[in-house]
């Protein structure tokens, strides 16, 4: 697994907060409370409330924007063309980091390109595996973290969305994580993971 730092993560009790860290490259933004009545809330309810959020905070006309991938960056990607058809936002690009969030852009009318085209981004905004109570995080349980990190990288700014659910007391999945390589010699990278001791008898 890979660890990134995180922007922003959601926490969700009797109120949401979203919390931030310092982040190399990258300008944070703390973000204020919003009080709702979480608890009563379902995941995806939360999901669309943390989306919408970063989208209305951090996206202006004008800018270069990454799109992510998952369940609670779609919430985000849906944001963007809403805005973009009741005429809130206007001029922006975005770059999208898989196939599927290309797909989803494109039906919401959402204007797209890639890093051949704007190597800069304003900001990006994607959602996380897991987050430990330090701010990091695990990220490519859809299979996309190479696109991920690709454009996320390139972003002045980098806003990670994530519900309770995955919060948790220190890194490691519990669920199969992708490990994306190149097609030259697969085969010889795949006997050298398989070859690690975590992996040993799998």
């Amino acid at each position: 697994s890979h660890t990134l730092p995180l922007a922003m993560a959601l926490r969700t009790s009797h109120s949401l907060k979203l919390n931030n860290t310092t982040a190399p490259r990258r300008n944070t933004h703390k973000i204020g409370r919003t009080n709702v009545r979480a608890m009563a809330a379902s995941q995806d309810e939360l999901k669309k409330l943390v989306g919408y959020k970063a989208v209305d905070d951090h996206v202006k006309s004008g800018m270069t924007v990454g799109l992510g991938t998952g369940s609670t960056a779609a919430f985000a990607v849906e944001r963007v063309g809403q805005l973009l058809k009741d005429g809130t936002l206007k001029d922006i690009m975005c770059i999208p980091t898989s196939v599927r969030t290309k797909e989803q852009a494109e039906e919401l009318g959402i204007p797209l390109c890639t890093l051949n085209e704007r190597s800069e981004l304003d900001v990006a905004i994607d959602g996380a595996d897991e987050v430990d109570p330090s701010l990091f995080l695990v990220k490519g349980g859809g299979g996309a973290l190479l696109r991920e990190k690709m454009v996320e990288i390139m972003a002045k700014k980098f806003i990670v969305i994530v519900d309770e659910s995955k919060l948790c007391k220190a890194l490691g999945p519990g669920f199969p994580l992708p490990v994306e390589i190149t097609p030259f010699c697969h085969e010889h990278t795949m006997r050298v993971v398989g070859s690690l001791p975590a992996l040993k008898g799998c």
